[in-house]
């Protein structure tokens, strides 16, 4: 039977557990050991260094073909450790190879039955060859590393091992959980109908992290109804706690309503008259919803508003990228100028940038700093003329991404968000973003 190896993270699940029954097993029985072998430091991953080396035609090929620097990338060998492909080699012959044939026709099965279900690919982003897996595309929907472990992960007591040992077996179930919700985010994810697709062997981890992933808000967050049973977490006990939520934003409902799914009584408070913070849709003026105040959902990728609005069923309008500008006369400004007048504003911004590193003014506003550089380049905002316009509807526009005038903006931190910023398309809530708030609010009182 050829081995065709389906890197699917729930039949990469199955075909371990297959190899688990085998190997600790079958051979453990036979070898009276349970020494697992050690490599760079850490307990080397059997599974994955059979399947992987099977994957690319076995152990004679990839012997013959020095090929086990691949391996060793993908098992995460440290860079530092010597002569990683004789240790593999050796250890593949000594542990693996009297039980291969077995391995690989068990495992070969598995992947079989995995063979004939299509796993889509989907597109995440308009860049060129950005084409990921489906399960790829939920994992960044999902703000998280798709084959990694995040701080947070690493960070609670029960998955620390993960990160020093077996991290793919870790990665494989998160992945998998994480897909499966984002396969349909308007319907809450029961643990009772996850677990059955899932090995047996594997269901105390899967558990685990399946509370840690809805505790976390990586899923079942938003507008949903509440949950039909509680995996770990004592509910009867939670039921008695009270919690007090300050301001009935957005942020500020969905937390409540989070914090309903476990068993909470939440007393929201707002000091308004209305809810939702800044958020304000009129229909006065137009007849249409006009916002206010918050207008835009800026980025769809990775952007929790966006399954909010996919919950609610509320339209989206895509905004196109070009923004063309009329002058103060009525014209359209001209391309070479609108250009000439951004690549000089960017301009102006790269240079701040460097020189607030070594700038000894931590109080410093980044307006003094951008004027700093136009007088260094003899450029007055006060003179009149198309430049000194189009870099003022800059600085306006520079201003209403900040939330306030550059004056009030500190110059060493107006970016520090900036890695945190949402990509892909910008688009307008065609109900008006009140009509979020209003969901929100409606499955919050309908507890």
């Amino acid at each position: 039977m050829k081995y065709e190896r389906v890197s699917d993270p729930l039949a990469l699940l199955h075909a371990r557990a297959a190899f688990n029954n085998i190997y600790y097993i079958k051979y453990k029985q036979h070898k009276k050991t349970r020494n697992e072998p050690i490599l760079g430091g850490r307990p080397v991953d059997m599974f994955l260094v059979f399947d992987l080396i099977n994957h690319y035609g076995g152990i004679e090929k990839v012997y013959n073909s020095r090929s086990f620097g691949i391996i060793s990338k993908f098992i995460r060998l440290s860079p530092t450790a010597t002569s990683a492909g004789h240790s593999l080699n050796r250890i593949y012959r000594f542990y693996l190879s009297p039980i291969e044939r077995d391995l690989l026709e068990a495992l070969s099965q598995v992947y079989l039955n995995f063979k004939n279900l299509k796993f889509s690919r989907t597109r995440v982003s308009k860049a060129e060859n950005s084409t990921l897996t489906e399960v790829e595309a939920a994992v960044v929907e999902a703000r998280l590393p798709v084959y990694d472990m995040e701080d947070t992960e690493i960070l609670q007591p029960y998955f620390y091992k993960y990160h020093k040992d077996h991290t793919d077996l870790y990665l494989d179930v998160r992945n998998h959980l994480i897909r499966l919700w984002y396969h349909n985010v308007a319907s809450r994810l029961e643990w009772n109908d996850v677990k059955r697709g899932i090995p047996v062997v594997f269901r105390d981890l899967a558990s685990k992290v399946f509370e840690f992933l809805e505790i976390e808000g990586f899923i079942n967050f938003g507008v949903l109804p509440l949950r039909r049973n509680v995996i770990s977490v004592p509910r009867s006990s939670l039921r008695k706690k009270k919690v007090i939520v300050v301001g009935a934003g957005i942020s500020g409902l969905v937390a409540s309503r989070h914090l309903q799914t476990f068993g909470f009584e939440v007393l929201l408070l707002e000091g308004a008259s209305k809810i939702g913070g800044r958020v304000e849709s009129s229909c006065e003026i137009f007849g249409a919803p006009v916002d206010l105040g918050t207008m835009l959902i800026t980025g769809l990728e990775q952007n929790p508003m966006a399954v909010l609005c996919k919950q609610l069923n509320i339209p989206l309008q895509v905004l196109r990228v070009t923004c063309p500008l009329f002058d103060v006369n009525g014209n359209l400004v001209s391309s070479s100028e609108d250009e000439a007048a951004e690549d000089l504003f960017n301009e102006v911004l790269e240079r701040s940038g460097k020189e607030k590193s070594k700038s000894t003014r931590p109080d410093k506003s980044l307006q003094a700093s951008v004027e700093e550089i136009l007088a260094d380049k003899n450029i007055s905002l006060s003179t009149r003329g198309i430049t000194t316009r189009l870099l003022s509807w800059h600085i306006a526009n520079l201003e209403y991404g900040c939330a306030a005038p550059l004056n009030r903006v500190s110059w060493k931190h107006w970016n520090q968000d900036d890695p945190f910023e949402f990509e892909g398309e910008h688009v307008l809530v065609k109900s008006g973003f009140s009509a979020i708030v209003e969901g929100i609010f409606i499955t919050f009182l309908n507890h």
